[in-house]
């Protein structure tokens, strides 16, 4: 039986779609669509996705860079996926795994009116 092969078009989505980084040691890719959120602690930042945690060498600044729209700073210290969010309350994001990520007091309004516009656009 054959193996299937992936055309170059297809490969050039698959690495659309993807956070790629490079280190001195390793490679690493995540579909956008697994990541749940980046937490930065110290000089690297976590990311969680849906089936593991990742540390990688960067800061968020320069993660925030590379990422999609769907990907949002709401603290000094996380990045989300819009597309995770199950609430916006109190300060808080709770995510459909019921993980809790604080929103700083200075992202919130602005934070909760991109959700509410990210949603209303995917209708």
């Amino acid at each position: 039986m054959k193996g299937s092969t992936i055309t170059p078009h297809q490969l050039k989505k698959q690495t659309k779609n993807c956070l790629q980084i490079n280190t001195k040691d390793k490679f690493i890719r995540i579909p956008y669509s697994e990541i749940k959120y980046i937490e930065s602690i110290g000089r690297k930042a976590i990311v969680y996705d849906l089936n593991k945690n990742t540390a990688v060498p960067k800061k968020l600044d320069d993660l925030e860079k590379l990422l999609p729209d769907c990907f949002l700073r709401v603290h000094k210290s996380y990045l989300i996926n819009i597309n995770m969010v199950e609430q916006i309350k109190n300060y808080k994001i709770t995510l459909f795994n019921g993980d809790i990520i604080p929103v700083s007091k200075s992202k919130y309004p602005n934070t909760k009116s991109k959700i509410i516009d990210y949603f209303g656009n995917q209708l």
